[in-house]
């Protein structure tokens, strides 16, 4: 018995993907080119701006690392304390209650 009619199938979905060449021998004498210039300080007319992508990544990444890492610590030292108060309070009631016992 088919199912098939009872349901309704997806169809594959179709991707306009144009692969890009990359000719790494290109880019490396692009860059020693580059490079030579700056050397030499032939202007290009470029600004001499690069990109900081990854690093800005990273150092956010850090900042939020570390924040979490601060609120855990406090979170902890709540709950730590927390505890102490709470084991304090209960060693007094105990204390209180034997001497109300004893004294009566």
């Amino acid at each position: 018995m088919k199912l098939t009619g009872f349901f309704k199938l997806p169809k594959n979905r179709e991707f306009n993907y144009t692969p890009r060449y990359y000719d790494e021998r290109k880019e490396d004498l692009e860059r020693r080119v580059a490079m030579k210039k700056r050397e030499l300080g032939v202007d290009t007319g470029e600004t001499g701006y690069t990109s900081n992508i990854r690093g800005q990544f990273r150092s956010q990444f850090d900042r939020q690392r570390k924040q979490k890492q601060k609120m855990l610590l406090l979170r902890r030292m709540i709950i730590i304390g927390t505890v102490i108060v709470l084991i304090i309070a209960v060693y007094l009631v105990i204390n209180l209650t034997s001497l109300m016992i004893s004294n009566a």
